[in-house]
């Protein structure tokens, strides 16, 4: 179990061994947020939560590899403001002290010139990380 003798704070403590459900990590650059994740990932497999394996795919796999070829505004111009800001209404007063997500599309391009492209970016992006995932597990298992 981490302890604040590892080099922890109270805060970064607080957010490594948090029992589960949301929680906001907030920090400026160089405060230890990094450190504070890896943390919190080995914490998870030393509690049975998650295997090192599973700690790794959701990292790897979840909106790093979706951001790489569409930033956050360009994926909810892809989604739809509409959508965006329903998630943002329902998740954000019990994850943070802000309260709503209000005309998101002042900040979008969400015209099909624009949109049609990046989707196609993004799709074949993603279609080659997975083709080259899969050729990867294949050569491994040679």
């Amino acid at each position: 179990m981490p302890e604040a003798s590892d080099g922890l704070n109270a805060a970064q403590l607080e957010a490594v061994t948090h029992p589960g459900g949301p929680l906001l990590v907030l920090g400026a650059a160089g405060t230890g947020k990094t450190s504070t994740l890896v943390e919190r990932f080995a914490w998870l497999v030393e509690n049975g939560v998650a295997s090192p394996a599973t700690v790794d795919e959701i990292v790897r796999d979840g909106l790093a590899r979706r951001w790489r070829y569409t930033g956050p505004f360009q994926t909810a111009a892809l989604g739809g403001a509409a959508t965006f800001e329903r998630v943002a209404n329902l998740l954000w007063p019990a994850l943070s002290t802000a309260t709503s997500l209000q005309d998101l599309r002042r900040w979008l391009d969400e015209s099909p010139e624009t949109t049609g492209p990046l989707r196609e970016r993004r799709d074949r992006g993603l279609a080659a990380d997975m083709r080259a995932d899969l050729a990867q597990e294949r050569g491994a298992d040679a």
